[in-house]
């Protein structure tokens, strides 16, 4: 898979791996990531795939890698989109 540098949620800045298995960034800020991919995401969230797949093109979701066959999203993403997109349809 061919990394990409994972921005910061709060500051934009690139999160860099720590010891204890968080991510961090130049401004401090800590955060953990889940990484998963669609197939896994998409029964974790009990989402169809091809669902899943357009609201994470649609909502613009950062990948933390991917390559030819398999690309990884944050999972704390993928539910954010989810709850979102539930939330929406219950408003709707």
């Amino acid at each position: 898979l061919q990394d990409r540098p994972v921005p910061c949620g709060r500051c934009g800045e690139p999160l860099e791996l720590q010891r204890d298995g968080l991510w961090e960034c130049r401004s401090e800020h800590v955060v953990s990531i889940h990484p998963v991919g669609i197939r896994e995401a998409a029964r974790i969230v009990d989402v169809h795939e091809a669902t899943l797949r357009r609201w994470l093109r649609e909502a613009n979701v950062v990948r933390l890698a991917e390559s030819q066959t398999k690309v990884i999203y944050d999972l704390g993403d993928i539910r954010g989109v989810v709850a979102t997109r539930r939330l929406n349809d219950l408003v709707s």
